[in-house]
């Protein structure tokens, strides 16, 4: 059994944290037991670069431009592979009815890389366009029916973001996944019923403390401060175009269009209303936590 003397601390975070750099240590003690890694043998390249396999030059028709549609296509599969994984330890953060604080700001730092990589793969269509139409067609017989319509962690994606099977398009009367391979189906499908970034943000925002206490009510002060900032605004428009009486009409139409749209995410009833018209997802409550922590 080891033995060791461990120092006293002050608190149990302090503990923690020793504990925690204490253990990464021993195993990185560990790992130098065996060896030197090198680049090449930390990245696997031996098989991503040996993982492009062109149809056409296994044909014997080689197409110049089906390497490059490989290797984007492997690309994007990749960052979907780490945006999962940034979005796992999101969902982890949020499983419990009790949120540590502490970690609110990792979770966004996750969220924050997960949106640099949508960046990056969009950006990755400028790759493709650099290949022709006939570039495309040239290489497109060999692969069919292959399409990123089949991408099984693509789905995955949707699925833990928290798209509805009820906003999906139908493509010929199937169901999403039953263009995928049949080894990945269940896995996918098991994700439709299992928790996702949406519904976990929402149950977050519905805890949200101090909407409300004995003498103060934040949705009343929201709505009496949104009731004056268009009063101003209309006040102003009237005494701008006095002159003008049909651009003052149309000015006052919009602010008080404005208006109402402002004051119906105040109104509870008004606002289930506009969600089964499916104009409004978050609940009423989860709605109001978010609208007090951007106040």
């Amino acid at each position: 059994a080891e033995s060791r003397e461990v120092p006293k601390f002050d608190t149990q975070e302090e503990e923690k944290r020793y504990q925690n750099e204490y253990d990464r240590l021993k195993a990185v003690r560990t790992a130098m037991k065996g060896g030197q890694v090198n680049y090449s043998d930390y990245l696997r390249l031996d098989k991503v670069l040996s993982a492009q396999e062109p149809q056409s030059t296994a044909a014997g028709h080689p197409q110049h431009d089906e390497m490059m549609f490989i290797v984007v296509h492997q690309a994007y599969e990749l960052w979907f592979k780490l945006i999962l994984f940034e979005l796992d330890a999101v969902l982890r953060i949020f499983s419990h009815d009790y949120v540590d604080e502490t970690l609110i700001g990792t979770a966004c730092k996750h969220l924050q890389r997960v949106t640099e990589i949508q960046k990056i793969c969009n950006e990755q269509f400028n790759v493709m366009e650099t290949m022709t139409p006939s570039g495309f067609v040239a290489f497109r017989d060999f692969i069919n029916p292959a399409s990123g319509f089949q991408s099984a962690q693509f789905r995955l994606l949707e699925n833990k973001l928290g798209l509805l099977s009820t906003r999906r398009y139908s493509y010929q009367t199937k169901a999403y996944y039953e263009f995928l391979e049949e080894r990945d189906r269940p896995d996918v499908i098991k994700t439709e019923s299992e928790p996702n970034l949406f519904n976990a943000i929402e149950l977050w925002l519905e805890r949200v403390p101090f909407l409300a206490t004995q003498d103060w009510n934040f949705m009343t002060q929201l709505r009496d401060a949104v009731n004056r900032l268009y009063d101003a605004d209309e006040r102003a428009i009237c005494e701008v175009f006095a002159d003008q009486p049909e651009v003052k009409e149309e000015e006052c139409r919009k602010s008080d269009a404005q208006r109402r749209v402002a004051l119906d995410a105040l109104d509870e009833e008004r606002y289930k209303e506009l969600q089964a018209k499916g104009l409004k997802r978050l609940s009423f409550s989860a709605s109001l936590g978010a609208l007090f922590i951007q106040c």
